[in-house]
């Protein structure tokens, strides 16, 4: 049940990061979600871990790019997050113009919350199991 409460966390989180705008509260519910995120990744290191074995079919294959593009593309955001800080992360004095890791934080951080929807659709069957599991066990 963690994973379908972790879920919902993560989802939250994406759109608390995309409505905050500039400044402190961005930073702060940026590194929560970035936290609830290695959680997520963490709980399915069983999944990670059987990347490579068993046989690929068109679905399996296309939620296994989805996942490594979000994978890649989320740790993009954070370090481009954390290099372009203004608040939390502002002493750690990058020389030179911040602004293009702002505009790849941007533009990067647009097209991973339309694929963390598209991952959650594809898993919303799955979501609705857990639903299910934890309105009956109460």
């Amino acid at each position: 049940m963690m994973k379908f409460w972790w879920t919902v966390l993560l989802t939250v989180g994406l759109i608390g990061v995309y409505v905050t705008g500039k400044g402190f509260s961005h930073e702060v519910v940026g590194l929560i979600f970035s936290a609830t995120l290695v959680v997520h990744i963490v709980q399915w290191r069983k999944w990670w871990a059987s990347i490579f074995k068993g046989m690929y079919t068109k679905r399996r294959y296309l939620t296994m790019l989805l996942n490594v593009a979000l994978l890649i593309g989320m740790l993009i955001v954070i370090v481009t997050g954390i290099v372009s800080s203004r608040s939390i992360f502002h002493f750690q004095g990058i020389v030179g113009s911040i602004r293009p890791y702002e505009r790849v934080h941007i533009i990067l951080g647009d097209i991973m919350m339309v694929l963390g929807f598209i991952h959650l659709l594809i898993h919303l069957p799955y979501l609705r199991q857990l639903r299910n599991r934890l309105i009956e066990n109460k």
